[in-house]
């Protein structure tokens, strides 16, 4: 596992550092090119401004290499100490002491220019967040595709009746395409920073298309994912709606009688339920909306506390926590859940499933006034 982190840092520094490099390369020759339009332009009222963020970072740019060999000189001094200091550690601590010694030197070079030169600090952000992207969807693609092919391979081998090259032969089809299932899973599940949040290419039907419900992540089959979602959800939105959380809503609710007895429990849930359609939350007390929200469940306190403006990152969240809390999610995949509480936003909000969708990506429309579900 520490060889795995160790070889995903070092890669994501590695990118990170030639694409720093680059653009600093780039925004040096683009200046010294427009040199005189910028020059021109710091005469001109109120442009100048722009056109003096152009002109400061040409002395950083001109410095930086000075800076980096600096940097790299006293560096490399610091990885040599604490080599040798790490030689007299016990176990395989020195050597990550000194493997982070040396990844901290890089680190440092590579962030001198986003220090030096402020135009290239949003945009190392955002080189950063689609490189960390890009490596842990590989990393969860690539692992997914081997899971899958072993699994098929597994199963090939102990469904088969032959040995041998003839066995394997028989087997390379099914290693193959448990490999591709596990490749779409991976990537139906990844999600992408730079697209703000927004999933890759949905995994069900590149499956579908690869042939049948076959689920190389370890999930069900789809069907079976189906039913369980329905169950989960229904348990997640149901497990507080017991005898004690009515006795906490008829100490701190004004309006909501405790339970009854001579009632069937479904009986008692449509009553109390009722009787707290009329309660106005936010008018509660602390003790109030706590024993309001365990009744209600964690989907729709969260799609009421969002109320109008539910972006993708919170039902990202949701989602983190239901796997986490309650039973029956880890058999359920997560763009799945998504879509299903998708389905509560637009009821809450009262538009189509497809605009909630795409008004939680992109942003709701300021202009509605919205008072929660």
């Amino acid at each position: 596992m520490l060889g795995l982190i160790k070889a995903l840092v070092s890669i994501q520094i590695l990118i990170l550092a030639l694409m720093l490099g680059i653009m600093v390369d780039m925004l040096g020759s683009m200046i010294a090119a427009g040199l005189p339009v910028f020059l021109m332009l710091s005469l001109i009222p109120k442009v100048e401004d722009i056109a003096n963020k152009m002109l400061d970072a040409l002395p950083a740019i001109l410095l930086l290499p000075v800076m980096s060999a600096i940097i790299m000189v006293v560096g490399a001094g610091s990885i040599v100490e604490a080599g040798d200091n790490s030689v007299s550690d016990e176990g395989m601590m020195g050597h990550v002491y000194t493997w982070i010694t040396a990844v901290g030197v890089v680190f440092f070079a590579i962030t001198l220019p986003t220090i030096m030169i402020p135009l290239l600090g949003s945009v190392s952000q955002m080189a950063t967040q689609v490189v960390s992207s890009a490596v842990s969807t590989g990393t969860m693609v690539g692992g997914q595709a081997v899971a899958g092919a072993a699994s098929g391979g597994m199963n090939a081998f102990r469904s088969g009746s032959t040995g041998g090259l003839r066995g394997l032969a028989s087997a390379l089809p099914a290693i193959a395409r448990g490999g591709a299932l596990g490749m779409a899973h991976g990537t139906g599940s990844a999600n992408a920073p730079g697209l703000d949040g927004a999933s890759l290419p949905n995994a069900g039907a590149i499956a579908k298309a690869a042939g049948g419900e076959v689920h190389a992540s370890g999930l069900p089959p789809m069907s079976a994912q189906k039913a369980a979602a329905a169950q989960a959800f229904s348990n997640a939105a149901t497990s507080g709606q017991t005898e004690a959380t009515a006795g906490d809503l008829s100490k701190h609710v004004k309006g909501v009688s405790g339970w009854n007895s001579a009632l069937t429990t479904e009986q008692n849930q449509s009553r109390i339920g009722a009787q707290l359609a009329n309660q106005d939350y936010d008018t509660l007390s602390t003790d109030g909306q706590a024993a309001y929200a365990k009744w209600h469940g964690p989907v729709h306190m969260a799609v009421k506390q969002q109320g109008w403006g539910f972006s993708n990152a919170d039902g990202q969240n949701l989602v983190t926590d239901l796997n986490q809390n309650y039973k029956g999610f880890d058999n359920v995949n997560d763009n799945m859940m998504m879509d299903r509480i998708m389905g509560d936003v637009a009821t809450a909000n009262g538009v189509e499933k497809s605009e909630a969708i795409r008004f939680a990506k992109y942003g709701w429309p300021s202009e509605k006034a919205h008072h929660g579900p």
